[in-house]
C-alpha cells in the first residue's frame, strides 16, 4: 500500500511524445486499486463498527437515562417515605399524648370522686351518728320515765327487783346500723303482774 509521501514521490518514465510507459503507470494503478479495494473495505467495516458502537452508546444513553430516572424515582419514593414516616411517627406522639392528657383527666376526676365519696361518708357517718344518739336519749328518758313511775306506783304493787344495775349506769349495748328511714321503736317494758 502507497503512503502518500511514496504517492508523490512516483516517477514514471518517459514514453513516445512525452507520455508515461503504459506498464508504469498499469502497475501503480493496479496497486492503486487494490489500495483502494483495501480502504474501501475498511472503510464499509469501519462504518459497520461505528454503527454498532454508536448503537451501544444509543443504548447505554438510554440505560443511563433509565438509571437517572429510577435514581430520581428512589429519590422521590424515598422522601415520600420519610415523610410518611415523620408524619405517622406525628400522629403516634399526637395520640399518644392524647391518651396520656385522657387518662389524667380520668384518674383526675377518680380522685374527685372518690374525695366526694369519702365526704358523703363521713356526713352519713355524722348524721347517723347523730341521729342513733337522739334516739338512745329517748329511749333513755322513756326508761327513766318509765323507772320513775315505777317508783310512784302504788303500794300493792311490787316491782320485781332489777337483775342488773341501774338502767342509768348500764352500758348500751352499739345498736345495729339502721338506715335514715328506720326510726327506733320505743322499748316497752313487759307487762307488769300485779298480785291480788
Amino acid at each position: 500500500m502507497f503512503t502518500p509521501l511514496e504517492l508523490e514521490k512516483i516517477e514514471f518514465s518517459g514514453a513516445f511524445m512525452g507520455g508515461y510507459k503504459k506498464e508504469d503507470v498499469e502497475e501503480v494503478f493496479n496497486e492503486l486499486t487494490a489500495d483502494y479495494e483495501t480502504l474501501y473495505k475498511e472503510n464499509i467495516a469501519n462504518k459497520d463498527k461505528l454503527q454498532m458502537l454508536q448503537g451501544l452508546v444509543d443504548k447505554y444513553k438510554a440505560m443511563e437515562d433509565s438509571l437517572q430516572n429510577a435514581l430520581l424515582l428512589a429519590q422521590t419514593s424515598s422522601d415520600a417515605a420519610i415523610r410518611a414516616a415523620q408524619d405517622k411517627a406525628a400522629n403516634i406522639i399526637k395520640e399518644a399524648e392524647e391518651k396520656a392528657a385522657y387518662i389524667v383527666r380520668e384518674a383526675e376526676d377518680s380522685i374527685k370522686a372518690v374525695a366526694q365519696q369519702e365526704q358523703d361518708l363521713k356526713r352519713n357517718i355524722s348524721v347517723f351518728a347523730a341521729r342513733n344518739i337522739s334516739q338512745l336519749r329517748t329511749q333513755i328518758e322513756i326508761i327513766n320515765g318509765m323507772v320513775q313511775d315505777a317508783n310512784e306506783a302504788p303500794a300493792s304493787y311490787v316491782p320485781t327487783p332489777p337483775v342488773s344495775a341501774p338502767v342509768a349506769e348500764t352500758a348500751i349495748p352499739a345498736p345495729s346500723p339502721m338506715s335514715d328511714t328506720q326510726v327506733a321503736a320505743p322499748i316497752v317494758p313487759p307487762a307488769m303482774e300485779t298480785e291480788n
